[in-house]
This record gives structure tokens, sequence and C-alpha cells, in this order.
């Protein structure tokens, strides 16, 4: 555990704006928690790295364990230096830690936005801005869900473009006894299939896309669910579609050999 004296001054907001900034600027998952008078940093990807900022009537003070495990400490009167301090403290972090979220090679090449979109709302979730990340998180989701979709549906390229991910839902399903059915028209017929295989991915990308929508309102209705839900259930999201495509793609395989050995002449 770190010790550090009691001290009685608090960080101003607009600090305390400063050093979240730069975990931010940093790319780095720091969890940033309030504690009394003093900031407390943890690395999300190893929680055994942290620092405890202070202020006092003598200047800023940091208090860390860095990422080989050793101690660090620095007294400074200068907020702008002792920023930079904390800048340093956690790009040593960034270069003995790379942090880099894990990525499907299926879900990489279908949608090379979703990734990037994915781990910036990750990171200001753990800085604690939980309502903008929330917003991001629905983001990243909008960008793996059309693009699976358009592969998926190709024949329905334009609906899916300019449609939100709720509209498009309700575009091909409708409600029934808090399920999800296919509609009944004659050119979804084409794409029943398809339909069928996503219809419970297709709940789930609903209900997910709901809760992102709700923090982007004035007032929140559904105060049960939090920015770390929408994390957990994109990841499920992206599974599934991962498993989908790996499918695809076994099946393209057999195709392929089917067609060869259909071609070979017996001897």
């Amino acid at each position: 555990m770190l010790n550090t004296k009691n001290r009685n001054m608090k960080f101003t907001q607009l600090e305390i704006i400063e050093l979240k900034k730069i975990c931010v600027d940093e790319n780095v998952p720091m969890s940033f928690s309030l504690d009394g008078d003093s900031i407390d940093y943890d690395f999300a990807n190893n929680r055994s790295i942290q620092s405890i900022l202070k202020k006092n009537e003598n200047g800023y003070s940091i208090v860390a364990i860095n990422s080989n495990g050793s101690d660090y400490h620095a007294n400074i009167e200068k907020f702008d230096v002792f920023k930079i301090k904390v800048c340093n403290w956690i790009q040593a972090i960034k270069r003995d830690n790379p942090y880099e979220i894990e990525r499907k090679g299926n879900i990489d090449n279908l949608s090379p936005n979703f990734y990037n979109v994915f781990q910036e709302a990750y990171i200001i979730d753990e800085l604690g801005f939980h309502n903008s990340s929330g917003m991001i998180y629905r983001k990243a989701l909008e960008f793996v869900v059309k693009d699976f979709l358009i592969l998926l549906l190709s024949t329905c390229q334009n609906i899916i473009s300019q449609k939100t991910i709720g509209q498009i839902i309700l575009h091909f399903y409708v409600i029934e006894n808090d399920e999800l059915v296919i509609k009944t028209k004659p050119e979804f017929d084409i794409i029943t299939e398809e339909l069928n295989t996503i219809r419970l991915l297709a709940k789930k990308i609903r209900n997910t896309f709901n809760i992102g929508n709700d923090f982007s309102h004035y007032e929140r209705k559904l105060m049960d669910f939090t920015a770390k839900d929408m994390k957990t259930n994109i990841q499920k999201i992206v599974d599934f579609i991962d498993h989908v495509l790996e499918e695809k793609k076994h099946q393209s395989r057999r195709k392929e050999l089917d067609s060869e050995f259909n071609n070979e002449k017996l001897i």
C-alpha cells in the first residue's frame, strides 16, 4: 500500500480536468478516483501500479509505484511542472506495459474503426466519464453492427447505411410478446435464413443501443444500467459476430474444397 501524510488542500476542478486529460492524451486506461483531498490513479491493466497525488500549501506531491515495482515520489511547487512529472510517470507505464485491447482478426477486418472507438470509450470510462463513455460505446456499437449487417444483408445496404440501429432492427423485425419476430415481407424471403441467424443477436443489439441512447438524454430512464454494462454487452455482441464470420469462412472454404474435389478425376 502507498502511504502519504495527510494534506488539507483539495485540487481545483480545473486541476482535476487537466490531470484526467493526461490519461486521455496518452491513451492509457487509468482509473481516477477522488479520495478526500487526494487523487488516486490505478493502471487498469495492472492494479498494483498506482499513485496518490496530493496538494498542499507548498505545492504538489506524487507518491507512486513504478511499472517495475519500485517506489517513486516527487514534490513540486508549480502545477505545470507537476503535470509533467505525472505525465512522465504514466508514459513510463505505457512504455513498460504497452496497453492494447484484445482485437479479433475477423472484427478488425470487418470494421476497421470499431476497436479504436471502443478503446476510447473504455479509457474515459476508467477515468470516471461514465455518461460520455456510454455515448462513445454506442458509437462503437454502431460501427461494428452496421458493418456486419451490410456484409450479411448485402441486398439491404442502403437501408442499413441510412437508418439508426434501432430503426434497422424494427425494419426487419416486429415485437411480439417481448420477442423479435421477422416481418412477413416478400423482399425478406431471400434473407430469411440470415434474419433467423441473427434474431437473438438483434435483441441484444437493440437493448444495448437503447442503453447507449439513454446516456444522451437530459433525464436518464435506464438508471440500472451503466457504461460497463455497455462494454460487457458489446463484447458479447462482438463474440457472436466473430463466431458467425468464422462459420462463414469455414463454409466458404468447404465449398472451395468441394468444388475442387468434384473436378477431380478418378485414377
